[in-house]
């Protein structure tokens, strides 16, 4: 009886220490100024999975399921594979796997305690959107009222739609069976709530995710079984005809975005017909789109297409970014895992809230970059880990088999862990050199950066950091070497005029001009790069092309009329003397 009360103590206590591991990566760690997108908060989700492994090693009930094995050989295949191209975010991805094991080998999670943590990380969110909304408190981009912790509504959004999807779970749930604790009191004002705060956002990508997810609960939870009767075809006809009128008002309401989305999509297309089976590798997507985007904008004689294009590496869309990164192969094995994720049978109300997460995931994923936001990852690799628990096994591990794959992975962490730590270190450094730069001469801030390529290189901020402080020094020779590195990576229209002032200071004017064009195609309603070329053709003696361009770029309408904007007219208007 005593060891049975310990093993129900110690389950609680993981559970608490899932949740806790849940609300330190979705908000809560802001109130420690910490950052899950830098190596330093991923370093203490580490901590936490050691300590998690170590609580459970007595715990001995674990069920092998082929979800186990599909997991480890993807994400393992994908680390051995892309080891040495994917930077300090390949650590990223060893958390994402050993959080999935942890779960799966901590015996029976305490659902009631995650469902608590779920709420307070719910709550948490929601309070400091409406604090941003009543300008209590300021958001973090000057754009959008509402933001959250994050620089950009689209994130902080999608972390509330996985989370709040379970209490909706709940709310229906207890609804059908008309259970009306405080708990569920509690659970629909936080749905309310959070409904309130979407509309206030704007986000047209939560609002469908919420609805679809919402609408599969609903199916599952009262077991609707569709007869096609006359009755109901014409009801699904004129439902359709309502969801459609709907999607094409979300359309309305923010079109030049999404005509910016499709134009993106289309795009994509492209990349897809030059590489449908292999792909262009981890990062693809980053390291080529722009290119293509430049060719496409180049053939094109569409105005508003020009208009709206700008400098992008996100895919907005996680079948397609997948498509181009990693082929159909890639593709297939997304589809497999989460087809199986939802093919999982069950009637309990934890079941299908679970898979309303997963269906909300894929749908805010079709209009968005989860990829990019560690919070959500972790947040549907929790649920997977959940799922997973759910599935019939197909072998029992043994007591000692157990033990040590516990231990072997408790090392691994640590190992780990410490190279993380090492990481850490270097972005620290490279945080304090951003903010003390002023006072450090040439020489030591120039061998400073260079120490830290080795963990940074992969890192677009500090090559724009490395090559500005190249140009302002004047060492050409250095800076042709790391400008390159940069527009390996992250090719943008920045980095392509810089390269283009690097050429025409040097007077090499071709590769300048040639330099200046690709920025300009890159993203043709940013005047910057027709500002430098108006300069080149002049200093060429070029003077009616200057003249023309000149004109071109005072009198065309600007989308944002800023005081860069503002600034490039006027030294326009003094470079002709008016």
């Amino acid at each position: 009886m005593r060891l049975s009360i310990t093993r129900i103590n110690q389950e609680k206590i993981l559970s608490i220490l899932i949740g806790l591991f849940l609300c330190f990566f979705e908000g809560i760690y802001s109130l420690f100024s910490l950052t899950v997108y830098s190596p330093e908060g991923v370093f203490y989700g580490f901590i936490l999975l050691i300590i998690i492994y170590i609580m459970s090693l007595n715990l001995f009930n674990f069920k092998l399921v082929w979800m186990d094995v599909l997991m480890c050989v993807i994400i393992g295949g994908y680390l051995s594979l892309f080891y040495n191209e994917l930077g300090w975010q390949k650590y990223n991805v060893i958390l994402l796997l050993f959080l999935y094991l942890g779960i799966r080998f901590v015996g029976k999670i305490n659902m009631a305690i995650l469902y608590y943590a779920l709420l307070l990380i719910c709550f948490a969110l929601i309070v400091h959107g409406y604090l941003q909304y009543f300008e209590i408190m300021q958001s973090g981009n000057a754009f959008f009222k509402i933001t959250g912790i994050y620089k950009n509504p689209s994130v902080y959004t999608g972390i509330i739609l996985l989370i709040i999807i379970i209490p909706v779970g709940y709310v229906i749930s207890n609804l059908r069976y008309k259970r009306f604790s405080r708990i569920w009191i509690i659970s629909l004002v936080l749905v309310s709530l959070t409904l309130i705060l979407l509309i206030l956002s704007r986000s047209r990508a939560a609002y469908v995710g919420l609805s679809i997810s919402t609408f599969y609960m609903i199916l599952q939870c009262y077991r609707i079984n569709i007869n096609w009767t006359l009755k109901n075809i014409l009801l699904t006809i004129v439902l359709c005809g309502i969801i459609g009128g709907c999607g094409y008002g979300v359309y309305l309401y923010k079109k030049d975005s999404a005509d910016g989305r499709v134009l993106i999509w289309k795009i994509s297309m492209n990349m897809i017909k030059d590489k449908p089976v292999t792909g262009f590798g981890p990062e693809g997507f980053k390291e080529h789109y722009m290119h293509y985007q430049a060719e496409y904008l180049k053939k094109s004689n569409d105005n508003r297409i020009k208009s709206i294009a700008g400098s992008n590496h996100l895919a907005y869309n996680e079948i397609i970014r997948i498509w181009i990164e990693y082929g159909i192969l890639g593709l297939g094995a997304y589809i497999a895992i989460l087809a199986l994720f939802l093919s999982i049978s069950g009637k309990s109300q934890v079941i299908y809230s679970l898979k309303g997460v997963v269906v909300g995931y894929i749908v805010w994923g079709m209009f968005n970059y989860p990829k990019e936001v560690l919070n959500i990852q972790i947040l549907i690799i929790v649920v997977f880990a959940l799922l997973a628990k759910r599935m019939n096994p197909i072998k029992r591990i043994t007591k000692a088999s157990s033990i040590i794959l516990r231990c072997v992975i408790v090392l691994m962490l640590i190992f780990v862990s410490i190279k993380e730590r090492d990481l850490s270190v270097s972005y620290n450094a490279y945080a304090e050199l951003l903010s003390s730069y002023k006072g450090i001469d040439q020489y030591s801030l120039i061998v400073e950066l260079n120490r830290l390529e080795k963990d940074l290189r992969y890192e677009p901020g500090y090559w724009a950091f490395y090559c500005t402080a190249l140009y302002h020094f004047h060492d050409t020779i250095l800076l042709k070497d790391k400008i390159y590195s940069w527009i390996r990576i992250f090719p943008s229209p920045g980095n392509y005029l810089l390269l283009g002032d690097m050429y025409f200071r040097n007077k090499e004017y071709e590769h300048a001009e040639q330099a200046y064009e690709k920025a300009h195609n890159m993203a043709p309603s940013r005047q910057a790069a027709r500002g430098k070329l108006i300069w080149l053709y002049k200093e060429t003696g070029r003077e009616e092309q200057a003249r023309l361009l000149a004109n071109e770029v005072l009198c065309e309408g600007v989308k944002i009329y800023g005081f860069e904007t503002y600034k490039l007219h006027l030294q326009i208007q003094d470079l002709f003397g008016k």
